[in-house]
């Protein structure tokens, strides 16, 4: 099974891939590319699933980001076809950022955080929301 992972942001997005239980992070994007990146990425790899990560508050509840991003995950479901999962995605940037910190390589946040709702993604499935 080969899993898509997306870290969606206003201005960036950042990308990573799950394969045969190896999580690599792929690329980030300015938001205006998406779609095509997206399509492109759906014909590179043999997708069965995306998972996107749902910006929720502390408490559980929506933001008004996290309705935004639901709205996103069913339009990606209904474009491609495939099962699309959200999963909450708390303080993963902040991990991407400490993880970075120990690296001279800071450029890619959004893509090591689209790492990181994968990972929490396959540590447990059974939390993931699907859409």
């Amino acid at each position: 099974m080969v899993t898509l992972g997306i870290d969606w942001g206003e201005k960036r997005i950042g990308f990573a891939l799950e394969l045969n239980g190896v999580i690599m992070p792929l690329k980030t994007i300015s938001s205006e590319a998406f779609w095509d990146e997206l399509m492109k990425l759906l014909e590179a790899y043999p997708i069965d699933e995306i998972i996107v990560g749902l910006p929720l508050h502390f408490n559980g509840t929506d933001s008004s980001r996290s309705v935004k991003i639901r709205t996103i995950a069913r339009t990606i479901k209904e474009r491609t076809g495939k099962c699309v999962k959200l999963v909450d995605e708390k303080l993963t940037s902040k991990e991407a950022e400490r993880r970075l910190s120990q690296t001279t390589n800071r450029s890619d946040v959004d893509s090591l955080s689209a790492a990181i709702i994968l990972e929490t993604y396959l540590s447990d499935k059974n939390k993931a929301l699907i859409v």
